[in-house]
């Protein structure tokens, strides 16, 4: 017995983080890591910061620079928030540059991060270098609402190549790299994820680029059964992609950046149009399955939602009718504050099945943010591989969706 019990973990530990199989599913979950060094990763973004106060030594050269940097454009704040910034003091001190975010400068930042460079390195950048990762809680104004994300930010005392117009700042230069990058080996190519614009919360905001021995995808098109399929220098979430002679989807990310979702396509003549829940999504709703039920439907609603609860008596009358065959579960989009609010709802309605919780305030992560859902309330109706039978919305999207399952 403990030995089928250790075997049973074996293949657990052996799904979450490597390869799930399926009858025609073939999901894989890959571990991100962070660079190795700066410059590793090609692509990858810098910022010139403003100098906004200058100290000079008696010969005129800069002891001390005032850099700042704006976070957000000044068009993208609708919180009706002052525009973010963040100050870095720059300080040349003998053989070294001195790089310091201060905690009375920034309000963002909960302690002192001071860096130290070799003088060196305001004339020549070794490639691989190896610049620290600072890690910043930035309160973003997204979606109208402020949001927090973790940014990595990279201090740069370097020129690298750049003339600046201002001898002083040509001097004492910075530059600044504000973007996340993690990246993940399989069959011997390296994906890299990156993203530096964290207002934009589309599959366009993450980008993917694909190498091998430090060559990346060219724009070309390779046929698979009839179907052409574009290999391009930069992918998105939701695209198809071509390793060696297998082609993947591009499904989801994790939202502490830690892991990455895509499912082989097996065969890409299976009902093309078939549309399956992305595989970190469905990781969240398998364990409301149980081993009996082969659908699941999802009610989407907030205690915010007057249409929500005023239609929660109809759902549980469908419930009660259907409840042998359908899994329900209802994802409560909320601020955290409403959560026990919609607990007290439930149990003032009688209503019996599971609740997930996500809190408005989070990312693409989010089962509600990942399916796009903008209507409430709103009904989904999936099967065990995630395999979208129905999407409705309001209460004629509940009418339609009622008739189907009494059918």
């Amino acid at each position: 017995m403990k030995f089928r019990a250790f075997i049973l973990f074996c293949i657990m530990i052996f799904c979450s983080f490597s390869i799930c199989a399926d009858e025609n599913i073939r999901s894989i979950v890959l571990k991100l890591d962070t660079l190795e060094h700066y410059k590793e990763f090609r692509y990858q973004s810098i910022c010139v910061p403003r100098a906004v106060k200058i100290w000079n030594t008696g010969n005129l050269e800069p002891d001390s620079i005032l850099y700042e940097m704006l976070l957000q454009k000044k068009e993208d704040m609708t919180c009706g928030t002052p525009p973010l910034t963040i100050n870095i003091l720059v300080e040349k001190k003998e053989k070294k540059i001195r790089v310091s975010v201060l905690k009375r400068l920034n309000r963002i930042v909960e302690n002192d991060i001071i860096l130290l460079y070799h003088v060196d390195s305001l004339n020549v950048w070794d490639r691989n270098l190896s610049v620290p990762r600072v890690e910043i809680n930035v309160p973003f104004c997204i979606n109208n609402a402020v949001q927090t994300e973790c940014v990595d930010i990279y201090f740069i005392p370097s020129r690298l190549g750049i003339n600046f117009h201002n001898e002083q700042v040509q001097a004492l230069p910075l530059l600044i790299s504000m973007e996340r990058i993690r990246k993940a080996n399989f069959e011997g190519y390296t994906f890299y994820f990156a993203k530096d614009d964290y207002v934009r919360t589309n599959e366009k905001a993450v980008r993917i680029y694909i190498s091998k021995d430090g060559v990346f995808h060219a724009d070309e098109y390779v046929h698979m059964k009839g179907t052409r399929i574009e290999k391009k220098t930069v992918y998105h979430l939701d695209d198809t992609v071509r390793v060696n002679e297998h082609f993947y989807k591009l499904c989801c990310l994790t939202e502490d950046w830690e892991h990455f979702y895509m499912r082989e396509i097996i065969d890409i003549d299976t009902n093309p149009a078939e549309k399956l829940l992305p595989v970190c999504i469905m990781e969240k709703l398998n364990p409301f399955f149980g081993e009996e039920k082969e659908y699941m439907l999802i009610d989407f609603w907030g205690t915010w939602c007057n249409p929500c609860i005023k239609g929660l008596p109809e759902l549980r009358a469908l419930y009660e009718l259907v409840r042998n065959k359908y899994v329900f579960v209802s994802v409560c989009f909320d601020e955290p504050n409403n959560f026990e609010k919609a607990k007290q709802i439930f149990e003032g309605q009688h209503i019996e099945w599971k609740q997930i919780f996500e809190d408005v305030r989070k990312g693409s992560d989010a089962i509600t943010r990942s399916l796009k859902i903008n209507t409430f309330p709103s009904v989904l109706l999936i099967d065990r591989k995630g395999k979208i039978m129905f999407q409705g919305k309001g209460q004629k999207g509940f009418e339609e969706l009622k008739k189907l399952l009494l059918e």
